[in-house]
């Protein structure tokens, strides 16, 4: 079951958006896509594909409103199968089209034919869930509500922003109020100087408000805007100053310590982790990104073979990808890397070379728990009416005994307090709340997690709602010498020079780090 290429077509069979899967020339592809605009008129009322068996390809199409879902696939393919395949693309475009063009979650909106350009503009959207439901050819064991939830964990970046935005301009908005309230309660309590003058921040209100309504009482309107404007700028000025300045000192991210090069040939597992899970524990989706990285600073070691702890590395859950300069065909038959032509040598330059990547999504509960270190339960129970207590409660993957540092960060303005009310399983040393970050919101670290499973408690003040507390984004970051710490379970086991001898020492490491990893 290959299936070549896939796209959305209008009523008339002319292509809107389309996805090739297969390495097709340019030209054999827009031949395919014209030869079925030719045929499709003709043959739309009498099934459900047509079979061109001069260009030896089948053509499934399925209406979705006033469009058509279209698989291209040989002729060799198994037809019900493609069938069902072709049911996962339309439930998905539907699904997608509705948030899309409607934001619509969960009703469905028909398409009309007066929507081909707001599918143009979205192209991008359908291609990336596409790649999704096909990896080379081959469908993914996915239903259309998981893609859903790639898609929309691909896009928390941009909802994230967007919540923040409107975070720092309530937080501005109140900022000004309560600044300008001060500098009047400031200016209320002075009095005159000693030589009756009225002069900078000692001068009475009511004194300065009569020199300038003297003044300017015989100014033009523009002469009074234009010093109105002016003091407004000032004073948004140093207000922005001061954020930029608070901006710095607490920023919500966990960096990992660089591993050290010992025996000059070192190896690590970039594991690069999203996640959306809810309020609950549960987690919706998961996805690993991870990379082998190779960094050579000794001469000898550059023309290495490594050898792989792997299952299968044909198994297309992990969609794994060789670097152009390796041998794939030694990858896939022996899980061997080795370098194509012999000729070559890896740099020795003591810097980082991806040699391999993959790439796993959940498409189960099961499976998406292996793929994350650790799972989070948010539980909120009011206090008063707009005090909240936030109990976080823990439990590492199974690979796991111990985790490094985390960070949680609540997307609350710096008017609402916190504090943390119950270490449960923490040392009071462990855990504190680092401030607020403007970019961000509340910033909560732990230094590390010391058993398989706990909690903490923490309080905050000035909140509007319990949902003004979400989405809760984590960050975390673990650099461990144990190779089993690998969530994709992806190990060096041997390695060899250009004569096939073993190196008896090189340095492993594994790096765990988050990407997007939301608690909604």
């Amino acid at each position: 079951m290959v299936v070549l290429s896939a796209f959305i077509a209008n009523k008339n069979g002319k292509p809107i958006v389309s996805r090739q899967f297969r390495d097709v020339e340019k030209n054999r592809s827009i031949e395919l896509l014209n030869y079925f605009q030719s045929e499709f008129n003709n043959n739309k009322s009498q099934g459900n594909f047509i079979e061109a068996r001069d260009e030896h390809v089948r053509y499934l199409y399925k209406p979705i409103d006033d469009f058509y879902m279209v698989l291209i696939t040989n002729l060799q393919s198994n037809i019900i199968q493609d069938i069902k395949t072709l049911n996962t693309f339309a439930e998905t475009v539907n699904a997608l089209s509705s948030w899309l063009l409607y934001n619509s979650l969960n009703d469905y909106v028909p398409l009309k034919s007066s929507d081909e350009d707001l599918l143009c503009q979205h192209a991008f959207d359908f291609i990336n869930a596409f790649d999704e439901i096909i990896v080379n050819g081959y469908k993914e064991n996915l239903k259309s509500n998981q893609i859903m939830n790639h898609h929309n964990m691909w896009c928390m970046e941009e909802t994230w922003k967007n919540i923040n935005d409107e975070s720092k301009e309530r937080a501005a908005k109140e900022n000004r109020k309560r600044d300008l309230e001060n500098m009047t309660k400031r200016n209320s309590g002075m009095g005159y100087q000693s030589f009756g003058g009225a002069s900078g921040s000692n001068a009475d209100p009511n004194v300065l408000k009569e020199a300038y309504d003297s003044y300017y009482s015989h100014a033009s309107n523009s002469a009074r805007e234009s010093f109105l404007h002016s003091q407004e700028q000032q004073h948004e000025l140093s207000h922005d100053e001061y954020y930029e300045e608070a901006n710095d000192k607490f920023v919500g991210e966990v960096v990992a310590e660089e591993p050290e090069n010992v025996s000059g040939l070192l190896f690590t597992v970039k594991e690069i982790v999203s996640a959306q899970i809810s309020r609950d524990g549960d987690i919706e989706s998961s996805e690993i990104k991870g990379t082998l990285e190779l960094k050579i600073a000794n001469p000898d070691y550059t023309n290495v073979s490594i050898k792989l702890n792997l299952d299968n590395p044909k198994d297309k859950s992990y969609n794994f990808k060789t670097h152009p300069n390796i041998d794939k065909a030694s990858f896939l038959n022996e899980s061997l890397l080795k370098l194509r032509d012999s000729k070559k040598t890896f740099p020795s330059n003591d810097q980082a070379l991806g040699v391999l990547r993959w790439r796993q999504v959940s498409s189960n509960a099961d499976e998406a728990e292996k793929l994350v270190p650790f799972k989070i339960q948010a539980w909120i129970s009011p206090v008063d009416d707009d005090k909240y207590e936030v109990t976080f409660e823990y439990e590492l993957n199974e690979k796991y005994e111990t985790f490094g540092e985390s960070m949680f960060i609540l997307p609350i303005s710096q008017h609402s307090t916190a504090e943390i009310t119950d270490f449960g399983d923490f040392d009071e040393s462990s855990i504190q709340i680092l401030g607020y970050d403007h970019s961000q919101g509340l910033v909560i670290k732990t230094e590390h997690f010391n058993s398989s499973q706990g909690v903490f408690t923490v309080t905050v003040d000035n909140i509007e709602s319990e949902e003004s507390l979400f989405p809760i984004n984590v960050s975390f970051a673990t650099l461990s010498d144990n190779s089993s710490d690998s969530l994709s379970n992806v190990t060096v086991a041997e390695v060899y020079t250009v004569d096939e001898e073993p190196v008896e020492e090189y340095d492993t490491f594994v790096l765990v780090k988050n990407d997007s990893y939301v608690i909604v």
